[in-house]
């Protein structure tokens, strides 16, 4: 989801969850403030926004038609969320009040497992419980930092600066993944898939 927020252009990962008074009730209770109350999006599902307590923009989506992502692991898939905050225990705290997710340390980022879940493929490098990562505490605005599968990272890079767009940062730590951002100032990240093939 793509909206505009005090000026600023960003994209907006999401959750499926229960909409209702009682999910508003349980989120607001943990911290989290509604920025757009539970709407309809026939025929795909219901969506609300809400801002979690270190700041960072969420959606919450009760499917319908739509359930979700269903490409995984390849080129043009979401790849994953990255809570990026300057408090890291307080965000894990009321996601695990409020979803039940688990923390698991990698590096010097954390894991976020929900106990029980089986997505992405058999043969991932991490747990198929993992549903988001929580990045190390960082200064700036709290924002969910979201991440694509490509078939070449570079080349992707290439084609967003024909378009408008601009590269922000790059590594090759653990695989190669490039920062981007939108003419709009939208920013996300994209990384080489682990299927797509390297070199001529």
């Amino acid at each position: 989801m793509r909206v505009a927020l005090d000026g600023k252009v960003v994209l907006i990962t999401g959750t499926a969850g229960g909409q209702g008074a009682a999910a508003a009730r349980l989120f607001a209770d943990a911290g989290a403030t509604v920025v757009a109350a539970a709407f309809d999006a026939p025929p795909a599902g219901r969506a609300a926004v809400l801002t979690d307590p270190v700041g960072a923009t969420l959606c919450l989506w009760e499917p319908a038609a739509r359930q979700g992502a269903e490409r995984v692991n390849e080129p043009g898939a979401w790849a994953m969320s990255m809570l990026v905050c300057a408090d890291p225990q307080r965000a894990a705290a009321f996601y695990g009040e409020v979803f039940g997710w688990t923390t698991e340390p990698f590096g010097p980022a954390t894991m976020l497992r929900l106990p029980g879940y089986e997505g992405g493929e058999p043969e991932q490098p991490v747990s198929r419980e993992v549903v988001a990562v929580l990045g190390p505490p960082a200064e700036g605005p709290a924002r969910w930092a979201v991440n694509f599968w490509v078939d070449d990272a570079d080349a992707c890079a290439a084609r967003a600066a024909e378009l408008g767009g601009a590269t922000v940062a790059a590594t090759d730590e653990p695989m190669r993944t490039v920062a981007l951002s939108d003419p709009q100032g939208g920013s996300f990240s994209v990384t080489t898939a682990p299927t797509a093939p390297v070199g001529p």
